[in-house]
């Protein structure tokens, strides 16, 4: 098992949310890591133009979201409800 460094903030995903919070954080001297689930994905070769207007391959196919089918996403309303599946997006 690889050994990383301590940080003082780590956030699980890496959205505005996320990024407005590590850019506000390290500003005051707070070391910060995101983690973002699936692979590397670099602005120029994975969203250029061509790619990015692919409407079919991502907003019918929904091709960067998780599919529920292999991992299925879990919610609960209130913190003494049970867990429930998601099974749809939406």
């Amino acid at each position: 098992m690889a050994t990383l460094p301590k940080v003082d903030v780590v956030t699980i995903g890496a959205g505005w949310t996320a990024g407005i919070l590590a850019q506000q954080l390290t500003a005051a001297g707070v070391q910060v890591v995101s983690l973002e689930q699936g692979p590397y994905r670099h602005t120029e070769t994975n969203f250029a133009h061509p790619v990015i207007h692919n409407e079919l391959r991502f907003q019918v196919r929904r091709d960067m979201m998780v599919d529920l089918q292999d991992e299925t996403w879990t919610w609960r309303p209130n913190p003494s409800a049970v867990s429930l599946p998601m099974r749809q997006y939406g």
